[in-house]
């Protein structure tokens, strides 16, 4: 058996690759790094009991996923067809299915609508989210409609593709990191700055990240976000709002980068997920 770990560089995404990489050595797994510049489609061979776990977005890494899927290798999408597909956005589904999500206007390519998305959000302060960064990157507030459109202004000119999102007070998020049918591990950040209304800036000198274990209702929640997008490893951040406690799912993120949550709660994720998949076959079997 192979696990196949597809990513866009031999140095991208490290601690994740090491954590796969002890899990694989643990279960006597041949661990086979999986990068475009390296890979060759006429020499790779793959068994239907191999694993494939795609570590990076790019197109190019997503064609050597969508090889290795075509031939039987096991991942943790629920379908192939789920798999073949580069649906990304968990909004709509979340939203679709019910699901306490953040309430956003996707795409503001309609400038003359702005005064019916703020009322639609609720008023301001309006948050103008670029959407692909992290760690609280490219999320900005706006007070005013002035400000509003000074700042559209100005991501329509960098080519920035944004959304608008309805500003949830809190002080801080919870990371769930779901496979199969329930949370595996979470922790929680709080901000450690009082001047900043993101809970996700910068790294741990802004923000305080620790283990932190949901109630049920939460994990189901997280649960239920996952399953809806067709797949069965990938985590889910929520905010709190302050005044009521509310939940919001924020992201369903994938590729997850979980090695962090996986050092700060001690939970072995890499080998969890490595598992899941080998349940998969023996069920195919």
């Amino acid at each position: 058996m192979k696990f196949f770990f597809v990513v866009k560089s031999s140095i991208a995404n490290l601690n994740a690759k090491q954590l796969f990489q002890q899990a694989c050595a643990q279960r006597n797994i041949e661990f086979v790094e999986a990068t475009p510049k390296t890979f060759n489609y006429l020499t790779v061979s793959v068994q239907p009991n191999d694993l494939v776990y795609r570590s990076s977005g790019t197109d190019a890494c997503r064609a050597i996923e969508y090889f290795l899927l075509r031939n039987n290798a096991i991942s943790y999408y629920t379908t192939l067809l789920r798999g073949m597909s580069t649906l990304n956005d968990s909004f709509f589904i979340n939203a679709m299915v019910g699901l306490p999500i953040i309430p956003t206007i996707p795409d503001i390519s309609n400038k003359q609508t702005l005064t019916e998305y703020v009322a639609y959000l609720w008023g301001f302060p309006i948050i103008v989210k670029a959407t692909g960064s992290s760690h609280g990157v490219g999320v900005m507030k706006a007070e005013s409609i002035a400000g509003l459109r000074s700042l559209l202004d100005y991501v329509s000119a960098t080519q920035t593709k944004t959304i608008l999102r309805k500003f949830i007070p809190h002080t801080s998020q919870g990371r769930l990191v779901v496979v199969g049918d329930k949370v595996v591990a979470s922790d929680r950040a709080t901000m450690s700055i009082t001047h900043d209304f993101r809970s996700n800036i910068g790294d741990d000198t802004t923000r305080i990240w620790e283990a932190h274990t949901y109630t049920k209702e939460i994990e189901n929640l997280a649960v239920q976000a996952v399953n809806a997008c067709g797949v069965e490893f990938w985590w889910v951040d929520i905010l709190f709002e302050t005044s009521t406690g509310n939940p919001y799912i924020s992201e369903v993120n994938a590729p997850c980068d979980f090695a962090g949550t996986q050092k700060k709660t001690g939970k072995d994720i890499a080998g969890i997920l490595i598992d899941h998949l080998i349940q998969k076959v023996t069920k195919a079997q």
